[in-house]
């Protein structure tokens, strides 16, 4: 099992297909593990993990960690 985490501010034109594409490969291939989804604008401690909308991580780790961290000054 995988914790896979999706990160994004409110407004992100991506978030459902995005959403939809991981829950269809984490069904795939890790079916009994979460998918959560996180409003990084309303979470403070979302900020920390945050790279920009959306962002996804499984097992805390960022699939694409060369993506700069987003200042979100909301």
């Amino acid at each position: 099992m995988v914790d896979v985490e999706i990160l994004h501010t409110e407004g992100c034109q991506i978030l459902d297909e995005t959403v939809a594409r991981v829950r269809e490969v984490v069904g795939r291939l890790a079916p009994s593990s979460p998918v959560t989804v996180t409003d990084a604008s309303k979470d403070a401690d979302a900020l920390d993990r945050y790279a920009g909308s959306p962002t996804i991580r499984v097992d805390g780790v960022d699939l694409e960690p060369d993506t700069p961290v987003a200042f979100w000054a909301g």
